[in-house]
């Protein structure tokens, strides 16, 4: 009995600190990057009112030439960096706090469904845009229980490319490219 006890302990500390995310990680390094391959980056803003905790979230982007499914993680509201081969990609969803909050249960947020696509070429730096994402509740019946009006997703991007590219040059300033904008729209 208290060894099913500790193995439980230990899942659950697992899941919180490492998360369960479903795809390959996508490489977030960017003095790691290969020549031929390009930076993007943006900026995710959840506020799904999830206790109003900060969590990692899980980007699932799938390169649609070979339909490979791979990801990110990042911090709610800041910067994101990824380095990617160049190529057509579909950014299909984000799973919203599923470190600590997801793995103890205290978010049954349902993924954010985005589907948006962005072509990549060779060594190219590019901006997609500042996403936000605010969860909107649904309502129900009071007397029958019945869905008057279904749980959604309220997505908007905004263009927020001279505040971006400066934080980047600051975070970067060894990479002098010219910096695109590909809005996700």
């Amino acid at each position: 009995m208290l060894i099913s006890k500790i193995a439980l302990v230990c899942v659950i500390l697992v899941f919180a600190l490492f998360g369960c995310a479903v795809a390959p990680k996508i490489n977030t390094n960017i003095e790691t990057k290969q020549p031929g391959q390009s930076i993007v980056f943006g900026k995710i803003n959840i506020k799904s009112g999830a206790f109003g905790i900060r969590t990692m979230s899980f980007c699932n982007v799938s390169k649609i030439s070979d339909l490979s499914e791979h990801g990110f993680d990042f911090s709610n509201g800041d910067l994101f960096f990824v380095v990617l081969d160049s190529g057509e990609y579909r950014i299909s969803s984000i799973l919203e706090g599923y470190g600590l909050t997801g793995a103890l249960g205290f978010t049954n947020i349902p993924p954010i469904n985005i589907d948006r696509g962005l072509s990549v070429g060779e060594n190219e730096v590019i901006y997609i845009g500042n996403m936000s994402a605010n969860f909107i509740c649904g309502r129900k019946s009071f007397w029958s229980g019945d869905v008057i009006e279904p749980d959604r997703w309220d997505i908007k991007i905004t263009d927020e490319y001279d505040e971006a590219v400066k934080e980047f040059r600051k975070r970067y300033p060894n990479i002098k490219q010219n910096i695109q904008k590909k809005l996700l729209m």
